[in-house]
């Protein structure tokens, strides 16, 4: 017996646009832009961690459904099926979002693009001035004022120039900077 064969190799994530910070109180505004080539869509799914806080279907009246999450308050007169906007971030909305689309019968093709958002407060950080080394780095302290026995993430950023030596002396380049790398250390328990 054969067995109809169906193309849905064209449902794909063009792009997911979340953003990487936000500052407690503020608006953040995902997007999922997607093509459905020849299918119809099913569900448009969003996700923080693994637990679903936001689904728009087209089948439905009305097709938007917001879940409580701690952390996530959809604003859902500004989301639809491509863009989810969350209104008063709090340090709990900090996560893994992802989106998931998902197509009709007959296909069920789905596919999925995630992006990660760290949530900070302004209160919470000590501002020092950057110091301008002889050799012509920059160098910069920021302090974190983090109440006793609280848990605390922080991620650490570093941008470099390219260096070579010369001789015995290190010589530091003047051209633009290189990708930034990261590493993160994922919590600090204070006593």
């Amino acid at each position: 017996m054969l067995l109809p064969h169906f193309e849905s190799l064209l449902l794909r994530i063009v792009r997911v646009s979340v953003p990487s910070y936000r500052v407690r109180g503020q608006q953040a505004q995902f997007e999922c832009d997607y093509e459905l080539g020849g299918d119809r869509l099913y569900s448009v799914k969003w996700y923080r961690d693994n637990e679903e806080f936001y689904r728009y279907m087209p089948k439905y009246d009305p097709p938007q459904h917001a879940y409580k999450i701690d952390g996530v308050k959809v604003d859902l007169s500004k989301s639809n099926d491509r863009r989810v906007v969350l209104h008063q971030v709090t340090l709990k909305s900090s996560g893994l979002y992802r989106c998931e689309v998902s197509a009709e019968a007959p296909s069920f093709e789905s596919a999925a693009g995630e992006g990660r958002m760290e949530v900070t407060d302004k209160n919470l950080l000590v501002e020092y001035p950057l110091i301008q080394h002889s050799h012509g780095l920059l160098s910069a302290a920021l302090g974190l004022r983090v109440p006793t026995g609280r848990t605390m993430q922080v991620r650490c950023t570093a941008r470099v120039a390219p260096a070579w030596r010369e001789g015995s002396e290190a010589v530091v380049g003047n051209s633009q900077l290189a990708d930034s790398k990261e590493a993160m250390l994922l919590a600090i328990l204070f006593s």
